[in-house]
């Protein structure tokens, strides 16, 4: 889950190519974020490039896309600075600095040795969210990406 709080003209949006790597299209999910190598998207444990994944995730919130995205085999992703909304995280502290876990999730990190992508701004807390007219509840963080 993605939601962005500020302005989307802050966000730089585009399509990657999912190349030999499978990994974004089978375990990603919207919210999540991936890396990049020579074959395209990847996870983003070893990447020094990243971006926020944009695209529809399943329905049913699994991991996984759309059929549209799974047809074209590319990804949406957004990158830039922006403040947001999302469930893929892994124990977040406000006002910690955030990296990428090896999942593609927000987690805390350490400056200065980390690849810092993120600082959280309000810790995980609930919302409610509607997907096909069925309500459900979600933790989610607030952070503001660099």
């Amino acid at each position: 889950m993605l939601k962005i709080l500020s302005n989307i003209n802050n966000c730089v949006r585009w399509d990657v190519d999912c190349g030999s790597t499978d990994w974004p299209m089978v375990s990603g999910v919207t919210g999540s974020f991936v890396g990049f190598d020579a074959s395209g998207a990847t996870r983003p444990i070893a990447a020094k490039a990243c971006a926020q994944v944009w695209s529809e995730g399943n329905r049913d919130g699994s991991a996984g896309f759309s059929p549209d995205t799974k047809s074209t085999g590319k990804l949406t992703v957004i990158a830039g600075s922006y403040r947001a909304l999302t469930d893929q995280f892994n124990s977040c502290t406000v006002n910690s600095p955030l990296k990428i876990d090896n999942l593609g999730r927000l987690t805390d990190g350490t400056a200065g040795t980390d690849q810092i992508v993120a600082y959280c701004t309000k810790a995980s807390h609930a919302i409610t969210k509607s997907v096909n007219g069925v309500q459900s509840s979600v933790n989610v963080i607030e952070y503001v990406t660099l």
